[in-house]
């Protein structure tokens, strides 16, 4: 299964998830999935975020607490959960603040190693 059919399907599983977007530390998408009408911000959420994203990874480095696995922002209207997949590329999944944290958390990481096929 190519990287698009793969996130659309894992977007599906997902029912409160609006968005999935595949990017590079550069900022660059790579690809992303949208479920729902009015979630085309996706895109500039993730690039703003990859800056901050970028400053957590350096605060970890040197504090020693290891190699960023996932970042999680919950606002009043939804919930933002970024995911690394390898050093260079993350997801970030937008969801609804109503949806099923631990499930959507369970389905990405569960989704990880056939992401990381595509992008070593």
């Amino acid at each position: 299964m190519d990287l698009k059919h793969q996130i659309e399907n894992l977007l599906l599983e997902m029912e409160a998830a609006h968005s999935l977007v595949i990017m590079g530390m550069d900022g660059l998408v790579l690809e992303d999935a949208i479920k729902h009408q009015g979630q085309e911000k996706a895109h500039q959420l993730a690039i703003e975020y990859c800056q901050v994203l970028k400053q957590t990874i350096s605060v970890g480095s040197d504090s020693d607490a290891g190699t960023l696995r996932y970042s999680l922002s919950c606002f009043e209207n939804s919930i933002f959960l970024v995911e690394m997949i390898t050093q260079e590329y993350f997801i970030c999944l937008s969801l609804s603040s109503e949806a099923n944290l631990g499930k959507s958390r369970y389905l990405l990481e569960k989704s990880l190693p056939d992401l990381r096929k595509h992008l070593v």
